[in-house]
């Protein structure tokens, strides 16, 4: 989420820019998604008049008359295609200004003609309050604050990305088809990989990106070098083209050609799946692999691999093969390397328990935003029946 603050000496200025001259910017027909305002006499009628109103008694030394601030949202948080996420972003705003600007008056713009064409906030606050007459105060014109109490309110409703890259990049329908999955898993967990992947045709929940990902996983823990990847990859129905560009450097173009739905391209970059799937990534996990394999074994695994042993595959897996300590005990000689190994193995094992606690707290987080956002709908339909 993305926060900015600006203060005009024209007030008028700010709200004409705005409302915008009958379309939006960048080609768009459009200029605003929804229009709201807090202690406005009339939510409809000339806002800069309304806020003169104002403005008038405000000393001589005042010199702003408005405070403008911006928040913006990634298409993780919100979407600017969906009218509940039109919504929830007007109603973060709303409650941003009556908690941090009170006795304000304020018009809040919800738009997403910019050239990202990112869902964002255009907030005009009144500088003169309209009980004391006051400006804003430092604190209130302060962009660390104003970041830090924009997350605090979203935060309820949503959950924030903090602009990291991302393992596993998906977008917010492929994200909805992923927790679908996870639950028709769990009630069906007697279905190899194949019976599940035409469960989830069936009902709509299929991602052929999503199988990509776990095919393309599966075939780098079963592999060892470029070669013998490709080359299993390719039995899995997946042709892989190595590239490279001046900007992005290498990459990987993978086409599922054995897609078992019919779409439009099933082809995709490394990047789009993940940071996980770039040449680089995979290179770094098979040489982390042969780190920790003991001097003993011998290398058995090729790309003869067998298409069946994704039936046996399960995203929930970790995308990682480690050693376990019971395999190095049960070796016929235990050296300084290989208690090394044991001591690390069992760390990784301590941070994937962390791991799994934290990630039960984010899924009752997200609990707790999907009951807000629901509440905040019930609200508006209740709002809607008594208009």
């Amino acid at each position: 989420m993305y926060t900015k603050i600006n203060h005009s000496r024209d007030g008028t200025k700010s709200l004409r820019y705005c409302i915008g001259s009958g379309h939006g910017h960048n080609g768009n027909r459009k200029r605003n998604l929804r229009i709201s305002t807090i202690n406005m006499r009339d939510p409809s009628g000339n806002y800069a008049a309304q806020m003169s109103e104002y403005w008038r008694f405000g000393r001589s030394n005042h010199h702003n008359q408005t405070r403008n601030i911006i928040i913006s949202y990634s298409d993780n948080e919100l979407s600017p295609h969906d009218e509940a996420d039109i919504e929830i972003a007007d109603h973060i705003a709303r409650e941003f200004v009556k908690k941090y600007y009170p006795n304000r008056q304020a018009v809040i713009f919800t738009q997403a003609d910019g050239k990202g064409k990112k869902l964002h906030i255009h907030i005009i606050i009144n500088d003169v309050s309209i009980t004391n007459h006051k400006g804003c105060n430092k604190a209130q014109c302060r962009h660390s604050n104003i970041k830090k109490w924009s997350n605090k309110i979203a935060s309820k409703y949503i959950e924030l990305d903090d602009g990291k890259r991302s393992r596993f990049k998906r977008t917010n329908k492929e994200k909805e088809k992923l927790e679908n999955s996870k639950g028709l898993r769990k009630y069906n967990e007697e279905l190899n990989y194949k019976q599940l992947r035409d469960l989830l045709i069936k009902t709509d929940n299929y991602s052929y990106k999503e199988d990509m990902r776990t095919i393309i996983l599966h075939a780098r823990n079963k592999t060892e070098n470029e070669t013998d990847f490709i080359n299993l990859l390719e039995r899995f129905g997946i042709t892989t083209a190595k590239k490279s560009s001046k900007k992005k450097g290498d990459y990987y173009v993978f086409n599922y050609v054995k897609c078992p739905i019919k779409v439009m391209n099933t082809k995709a970059r490394s990047s789009s799946l993940g940071d996980d799937f770039s040449p680089t990534a995979i290179q770094a996990y098979w040489d982390n692999k042969a780190k920790r394999k003991p001097k003993h074994e011998k290398r058995t695994i090729s790309a003869n691999t067998s298409v069946s042993e994704l039936e046996e595959f399960s995203e929930n897996s970790s995308p990682i093969e480690t050693i376990t300590p019971m395999e190095l005990i049960n070796s016929i000689c235990i050296d300084k390397e290989q208690l090394e190994q044991i001591l690390k193995v069992t760390k990784d094992l301590a941070n994937e328990l962390r791991n799994r606690s934290s990630t039960q707290k984010r899924t009752e987080k997200r609990a707790e935003q999907a009951q807000s956002v629901l509440d905040i709908k019930h609200s508006h339909k209740e709002n809607e029946k008594t208009m």
